[in-house]
């Protein structure tokens, strides 16, 4: 899920489906409640800046050694793909 939203493949709407459906969610992984919070800091997200940024916010959170290059080499969901993903997170939870 942090892949589709960092890969900048999507939609916004895919986006933002994404954004509104895991706002709640309760990260297992401290590292990826991080990359949540920088992905939805940025009012408007292009995968070139993300890339760029990343890094360094992730470092000054405690996490400098993060190989984030995968999250970037994610596949466009359908939105109908996204909902069921984010059903099956959520119910995990």
């Amino acid at each position: 899920m942090l892949a589709v939203l960092c890969s900048g493949n999507g939609k916004a709407e895919a986006r933002e489906l994404a954004l509104r459906g895991l706002a709640d969610y309760h990260w297992r992984e401290p590292i990826h409640r991080a990359v949540f919070e920088i992905v939805t800091s940025f009012p408007s997200l292009t995968s070139r800046t993300l890339r760029e940024q990343l890094p360094a916010r992730l470092t000054r959170q405690g996490f400098p050694d993060f190989d984030f290059e995968s999250l970037f080499d994610s596949q466009p969901l359908t939105p109908a793909e996204l909902e069921q993903s984010i059903r099956k997170l959520l119910a995990t939870a």
